[in-house]
């Protein structure tokens, strides 16, 4: 009897293994340097693809809170937790996107990150900002090309977000934008669109030395990563 019950909790336990093995192997990770900006904003932008798009898109976002450097060693180990929980010999994962900022780094430090980040997971997709994510969320409204703090691109946020109601006067978004919890949302009712940001992400790219991510002020190549996302929904 107690063979019997201690055999149909292995095969229990091995089915719940091979699901988790199985959803991981088309589930998306998206691992970011922010607590929560970025991933609450990722998981607004699927659900705004899963609505329009063939295909469903499922993630796991990771808000590690930790420096850039930091953040890939951190990628490191959680693949050596699941290979010991799952026994995989391969990243268990569909595809990997890294999001982090340069944020005041050093440039060698910043540079150094993206170069490690590539070469231990070169089918990731690395989407870094120089200066900071907010880069990315204002060029949903409009094109910039000016080098700035990011703070600055704070205060852009802020005026945006207060002269379409969705903040009062009192509010900014150091303050109160940082931790909403659908800001792709938010971003949206002002009058963004992430097809605007798309195009002048790309813009700004284009004839940059990408070879030297942190002399490349203002860049930021989250536009890479929506991308794929995009073509994963429409993919037939």
């Amino acid at each position: 009897m107690g063979d019997k019950l201690l055999e149909k909790r292995r095969e229990r336990r091995k089915k719940r293994i091979e699901n988790v093995r199985n959803l991981r192997e088309t589930q998306w990770l998206i691992i970011c340097e922010g607590e929560k900006t970025e991933p609450n904003y990722f998981k607004g932008l699927v659900a705004e693809l899963n609505l329009k798009g063939i295909n469903k898109i499922d993630i796991k976002t990771c808000g590690e809170g930790t420096s850039t450097k930091s953040l890939v060693k951190r990628v490191d180990r959680y693949f050596e937790y699941c290979d010991k929980v799952s026994g995989a010999t391969k990243i268990p994962y569909a595809k990997i996107i890294l999001i982090f900022d340069q944020d005041g780094f050093g440039a060698e430090k910043f540079n150094t990150a993206i170069q490690m980040a590539k070469q231990r997971y070169p089918t990731s997709i690395v989407a870094w900002s120089n200066e900071s994510f907010e880069l990315w969320l204002c060029l949903h409204f409009e094109y910039e090309q000016s080098p700035l703090h990011r703070n600055n691109y704070n205060d852009k946020l802020t005026a945006i977000f207060r002269s379409n109601g969705e903040f009062t006067n009192r509010q900014n978004y150091e303050k109160h934008g940082k931790n909403l919890d659908n800001i792709f949302k938010s971003i949206t009712k002002c009058g963004g669109s992430y097809k605007t940001a798309i195009r002048n992400a790309r813009k700004l790219a284009a004839g940059k030395d990408l070879h030297n991510p942190a002399k490349c002020n203002p860049t930021t190549m989250v536009f890479e990563a929506v991308d794929v996302l995009i073509a994963e929904s429409e993919e037939s």
